[in-house]
């Protein structure tokens, strides 16, 4: 059985057996018996049963009570009511509550951080400061890979909090295109393009604006869409154009006008001849640096050819009409006899006037396939036999037939064969005193004449005779 009865100091109170009556005088304070919320533990049930808790950290009391009580025990009066949500510091926890409670971010509050949001408006904690983390991130990478939803302003000139939500960001007056864009803070291309973040750099010299940026953003701000994320237009040099890791091509055509260095495809829309991308060899003018050239080039030397380049891909000159047989044939450059003939590359020349074909100086084997007459074909120097006269022939000599060009010279030997008819030689000398160093000179040569005068007969004979004028 339970019985019911009320305190005189106006509790109510339930007992489990009969009354105390004696415990609750009215001029008593009220006992645990006839004050239920003191046996409430947590801020929900004493909240929930018309008692009052303290959120004061620092209370030693008993939390939950009637008001009067946690007054009475120093409780702050800020700090008393059905509001749990005082009960928590750590934002995080504070926002997970079951009571809907809200933090106050603002780094110059001073009251309770975690309320009600109406209490928070009321003790004047900005609204833009009410559960917004991201304020709290000062970081970019931390702010923008929170949970919380935040955004965060990349423009040099912004001088309130940085990472916010993406309206408040806004409503300070951060440039829309500057938030959330990494790529504004990257100066050097390359770490532009290679980014996480889809960044794209602007290489164009006269773009003004950021030149990294989004793509979008790039080409809002005019910069050319060739000169997006293009790299080739930083270079002026052929050979690093060519061989750099982005795929670009060089135009060598005389008169353009636009960046030579650019992909195959812009240079084409440019109006770069396709047969001059990357064509080296219509640099040359000079034939001989053009055979030479490491290019596979070749030289039209067709004196009628009027093509933009002589030196070019062999392909190319075809296509330009150079007859075939004039490419990388020195010989063709000529139209002199003399020049030709005398020319260091071995070349030969027609003097039929009938002959037709594109080029009278030519290889000898070229002018005969051609159907030059060989006696009419002139080579220099034209092999001339040499002759030699000898005793059996009564020292005449064969005629030599030599074809000259005005202002040539060509040399033959003739060799004489005498027969071995005899000789004799007798040396006199004079044998005084005075002939002294001739004698000697006759001596010493004695040997060396002797062999000269086999080279003429073999058929000979030497005396030597001596007298002197003086008597001994």
């Amino acid at each position: 059985m339970q019985a019911r009865g009320t305190c005189y100091s106006g509790y109510h109170y339930s007992l489990g057996l009969l009354p105390l009556p004696h415990l609750c005088k009215s001029n008593n304070p009220a006992p645990a018996a006839c004050n239920p919320c003191t046996k409430l533990t947590t801020p929900a049930t004493c909240t929930t049963s018309n008692c009052s808790y303290c959120f004061d950290p620092a209370f030693n009391s008993t939390r939950c009570d009637t008001r009067t009580n946690l007054v009475n025990n120093a409780c702050p009066t800020t700090l008393i009511g059905n509001n749990p949500c005082k009960s928590y510091t750590d934002p995080t926890a504070c926002k997970t509550s079951p009571y809907n409670c809200s933090y106050c971010f603002d780094p110059s509050f001073n009251s309770s951080r975690c309320e009600t949001y109406a209490n928070l408006k009321n003790a004047s904690c900005p609204a833009k400061t009410i559960d917004n983390f991201c304020i709290t991130l000062t970081d970019p990478d931390s702010c923008l890979s929170s949970a919380h939803n935040c955004s965060y302003c990349f423009d040099p000139g912004f001088n309130s909090t940085r990472c916010d939500s993406h309206d408040n960001l806004v409503s300070e007056s951060c440039p829309v295109k500057t938030i959330d864009n990494y790529c504004i803070t990257i100066a050097d291309p390359v770490n532009c393009t290679t980014s996480s973040h889809n960044c794209s750099y602007c290489f164009d010299p006269g773009f003004n604006a950021t030149r990294c940026d989004t793509f979008d953003n790039l080409a809002e701000e005019s910069c050319p869409v060739t000169r997006i994320n293009n790299f080739c237009v930083t270079y002026s040099d052929p050979e690093t154009c060519i061989s750099s890791p982005y795929n670009c091509s060089y135009c060598f055509a005389a008169g353009f006008n636009s960046s030579r260095c650019d992909s195959s495809a812009n240079l084409v829309s440019e109006s770069c001849p396709s047969t001059i991308i990357n064509n080296y060899c219509v640099t040359y003018s000079d034939p001989d640096a053009c055979l030479a050239a490491p290019h596979n080039c070749s030289y039209c030397f067709s004196p009628t050819f009027n093509g933009t380049y002589r030196c070019d891909s062999s392909t190319n000159l075809v296509t330009e009409s150079c007859p075939a047989n004039t490419i990388n044939d020195y010989c063709t450059s000529f139209t002199d006899p003399y020049n030709c003939t005398h020319s260091t590359y071995n070349c030969s020349f027609c003097f039929d006037p009938a002959f037709n074909t594109s080029a009278r100086c030519d290889g000898y084997d070229d002018l005969t396939a051609e159907l030059c007459p060989v006696p009419l074909i002139y080579t220099f120097p034209s092999p001339v036999e040499n002759r030699t006269i000898d005793p059996h022939n009564n020292y005449t000599i064969d005629p030599v037939n030599i074809s000259l060009l005005p202002g040539d010279c060509k040399n033959f030997t003739i060799t004489i064969n005498l027969a071995s008819y005899p000789l004799d030689f007798y040396f006199l000398m004079d044998i005084s005193g005075s002939m002294g160093p001739y004698k000697s000179n006759v001596v010493a040569l004695s040997s060396a004449f002797v062999d000269t005068l086999a080279n003429f007969t073999n058929d000979f004979t030497v005396g030597f005779g001596a007298f002197s004028d003086k008597c001994e």
